[in-house]
């Protein structure tokens, strides 16, 4: 059975291998199988679906260069028949390498570079590059680590399938699927939506 599309999805249709993401504004998302059957779903940090197309070239080109994506599945066959310069992956390949070897200080802000000069959301430049940015002071500060390590120093242990999720602000954890109230919850990185049968809902609460 096909899932039903959204609202959104009908004034605008997603890409090939892309959806949209409305947890604060609408966005896209790649969202391709990879060979190790995990899906990829990482921000393209656009709505605007040639630009999300421009993307989704060069991560599967890279993804198929890296052995990480099938030659014979059906994104290849859309983003690889068009095909992004050699040249251009060439350079972006010899900066990701470089970023991998480079001090945990200076990551986060040479991948901000290197995502500016190629034009690519940043995230795409992580999942390349197998590294993710150190939390900065103010956000540290409101992890869940920081827990953790406090007690760890009082000499106690944490259960470790205890998770915290960070939503950024504006977030909401209902909306509407056409006419269907719909809850979302993020847990462990997955996320989590499923229709509610209720009247209506404010400030966060359900009633029905």
């Amino acid at each position: 059975m096909a899932k039903p599309k959204t609202e959104l999805e009908q004034r605008s249709p997603s890409p090939p291998y892309t959806r949209w993401d409305q947890r604060v504004k609408p966005v896209l998302l790649s969202y391709l199988k990879l060979i190790d059957r995990k899906w990829l779903c990482l921000s393209l940090q656009t709505d605007d679906p040639d630009i999300a197309k421009r993307h989704m070239r060069t991560l599967v080109a890279m993804l198929l260069a890296k052995g990480r994506l099938s030659p014979d599945g059906g994104a290849a066959e859309v983003y690889g028949a068009k095909g992004t310069r050699r040249s251009r992956l060439k350079k972006l390949d010899t900066q990701i390498r470089r970023l991998k070897a480079v001090s945990e200080e200076e990551y986060g802000s040479e991948a901000l570079v290197t995502a500016k000069r190629r034009g690519l959301p940043v995230g795409i430049i992580h999942h390349l590059a197998g590294r993710k940015p150190e939390l900065s002071a103010g956000t540290y500060r409101t992890r869940r680590m920081r827990a953790r390590k406090d007690a760890r120093d009082r000499g106690q242990v944490m259960p470790m399938g205890d998770t915290w999720e960070h939503r950024r602000q504006g977030g909401k954890y209902f909306f509407w699927n056409g006419k269907v109230l719909t809850a979302r919850l993020q847990i462990g990185g997955r996320t989590w939506q499923w229709p509610l049968k209720v009247r209506a809902y404010s400030a966060g609460t359900v009633t029905g």
